[in-house]
C-alpha cells in the first residue's frame, strides 16, 4: 500500500485491528472500516456507560459481538493530520479524496481522487475522469472540518454535544443537495 504512519494514504490509515474478549467476541474476520474515533463510543457502550459521549465515532459493539452481520452502510471517514503536516482525506464507500500540500484545499483541482475497490494501492488518480464525484466529496470534507472545529470549541467551553448537533442541523440548500448526491451513488460500486 502507498504511504506510511501519519499519512492519509491507505498505508497510513488502513491497519488491522484486533478485539479479544473471551466468551463475548467470537473469532472471525470483518472488513468493516473502523476509524480511531469509533473506539470511545464502542468501548463505552460495551462496558455499560450511559452518559453523554462527545465523539464523531460510531458504536461498533454490536458488530464485534456478532449481533450484526450484514455489511455496514457506507459512511464518511475523515482525516486531517494537523495544519502543519498538511495531509487531508475523506473516504465514502470505495471513493477517497486525498490532499497533501500547504493551505486549505479550495477547489476540486486541489484533490486527488481514488476508487479503492479498483485501486486499493492508490496508484491512479481518477479525478479528471470523475469530476462530479470529486466535487461532491469536497463539500463533506469541509463540513467535517467545521464540525471538528465546532466540537473542539464546544468541549473547551463546556457546552454539551447537543449544542454542536443543533448548530450542524442548520444546513444550507447546497449542503442538503450534496448529501443527497452522495447517498444516491457514492455508496455503491457503480460509477455515477
Amino acid at each position: 500500500m502507498r504511504g506510511k504512519k501519519t499519512d492519509v494514504w491507505e498505508g497510513g490509515v488502513h491497519v488491522p485491528g484486533f478485539a479479544v474478549w473471551p466468551q463475548k467476541i467470537a473469532s472471525r474476520e470483518d472488513a468493516t472500516p473502523m476509524h480511531c474515533v469509533d473506539w470511545l463510543p464502542t468501548l463505552a457502550k460495551l462496558v455499560g456507560y450511559e452518559g453523554e459521549i462527545v465523539s464523531d465515532g460510531v458504536d461498533m459493539g454490536a458488530r464485534w459481538l456478532g449481533k450484526v452481520s450484514e455489511p455496514a452502510a457506507p459512511r464518511e471517514l475523515y482525516w486531517v493530520w494537523s495544519q502543519a503536516s498538511n495531509r487531508r482525506a475523506l473516504r465514502f464507500g470505495d471513493w477517497k479524496i486525498v490532499r497533501n500540500g500547504r493551505g486549505e484545499p479550495k477547489g476540486p483541482e486541489a484533490w486527488q481522487l481514488f476508487h479503492l475497490g479498483r485501486d486499493p494501492k492508490e496508484e491512479s488518480n481518477v479525478a479528471q475522469q470523475h469530476p462530479k464525484v470529486l466535487r461532491d466529496m469536497q463539500e463533506p470534507f469541509h463540513v467535517h472540518g467545521f464540525r471538528s472545529a465546532l466540537t473542539d470549541w464546544a468541549a473547551n467551553e463546556g457546552f454539551p454535544n447537543a449544542v454542536v448537533e443543533a448548530a450542524l442541523a442548520h444546513k444550507t440548500p447546497d449542503a442538503v443537495q450534496a448529501a443527497y448526491r452522495r447517498t444516491t451513488y457514492l455508496g455503491t460500486k457503480e460509477d455515477p
